[in-house]
């Protein structure tokens, strides 16, 4: 078992469990940049819904300010020493569509570093790749 325990894997179909603290830290940020603040009452500042912004026209400034804004949701989980992300975004194969990518690096309590990209639609929010498996 990692440092963090054991949590349910969010792509498995059957909600397989991972002691993979890797994986746990990439779903735990997902999850964060999926939920709507006040979700859950007892934890009202959670959440940063990412995919709003799509539904917004991103201007420079506003692309500028997301990293920052997502820095700040991510290192709000305990687990979480630092985090460090970059965004960019690139055309959609859909008509005028765009899509968010943010490439994290996640420095946890314990542990080693972890990097991986999210892309967000005004639909989703995806993990595109991770380190190692």
């Amino acid at each position: 078992m990692g440092h963090f325990g054991t949590s349910i894997a969010l792509d498995s179909p059957s909600f397989a469990s991972t002691d993979d603290d890797r994986r746990i830290l990439m779903d735990a940020v997902v999850m964060r940049l999926s939920t709507r603040k006040g979700t859950y009452w007892t934890q009202p500042d959670y959440g940063y819904p990412i995919a709003d912004l799509i539904k917004a026209t991103i201007t420079a400034d506003s692309l500028a300010r997301i990293p920052g804004d997502v820095q700040a949701e991510i290192e709000k989980d305990q687990r979480i020493r630092s985090a460090k992300v970059t965004a960019t975004t690139e055309a959609t194969n859909q008509r005028g569509g765009m899509r968010l990518v943010l490439s994290i690096e996640v420095t946890p309590v314990s542990g080693p570093t972890v990097n991986f990209a999210v892309a967000v639609t005004d639909v989703t929010v995806e993990l595109l790749m991770r380190e190692g498996g």
